[in-house]
């Protein structure tokens, strides 16, 4: 009897300092807090970098901006562009920038500035005529345009979004028609079997 009693005290005691440690660790981790999340890592690039790596410079106004999630979480502005420096840009061009752990930032409504950015790649998803600028692209705040990226261009008129929905919806209507006509050139070869059947040279006719 006296030995099984002490066989059970110290699975009572580990469990009593088991579940000590766990309060400890728990404590710990609200006081400590959770890991930082990853910040934006990149260092600027210099002027001939950024020129080279973008797809499209423009100098404008940002006209408004507001948070998105689709295809990433950041932000999207609205640039009133004046000029252009490579590429091609629309007189309001959407941009997208991710979050700051991404590298994104996030423009004053107002401000004008000098932007770096690329085109877009995922051309299936609803954002692709979109530009994305991050701060790694070399995009700045700028009181004037520059004078060192050569002689700029107008934008094309409009905006980037109405062309952008514009294409979408060529692209789809192409699509409809592509499988309507599929279907057509299906149901006329089942047919054309069919009759060839029907009519095949020797078989006997009603």
């Amino acid at each position: 009897m006296g030995r099984t009693q002490w066989n059970r005290r110290p699975r009572g005691f580990a469990g009593l300092l088991t579940a000590v440690l766990v309060l400890i660790a728990g404590c710990a981790f609200v006081v400590v807090g959770a890991p930082p999340a990853h910040a934006c890592e990149c260092r600027p690039p210099t002027r001939p970098q950024a020129v080279q790596r973008a797809d499209v410079i423009m100098y404008g106004t940002v006209r408004s901006v507001r948070p998105v999630s689709d295809p990433a979480t950041g932000h999207e502005f609205t640039l009133a562009v004046r000029y252009v420096y490579k590429g091609t840009a629309y007189s309001e061009q959407i941009v997208q920038t991710p979050d700051a752990a991404a590298c994104g930032f996030v423009p004053t409504i107002g401000t004008t500035m000098l932007i770096f950015a690329t085109e877009r790649q995922e051309t299936s998803v609803e954002h692709a005529y979109e530009l994305v600028s991050t701060q790694c692209d070399g995009s700045m705040p700028a009181d004037s345009p520059p004078r060192d990226l050569g002689t700029p261009l107008a934008p094309l008129s409009g905006s980037s979004a109405d062309v952008g929905a514009a294409e979408r919806t060529d692209a789809a209507i192409g699509r409809t028609l592509g499988t309507v006509a599929l279907v057509i050139i299906g149901i006329a070869l089942v047919g054309g079997a069919a009759l060839f059947w029907l009519w095949r040279p020797g078989r006997a006719r009603p």
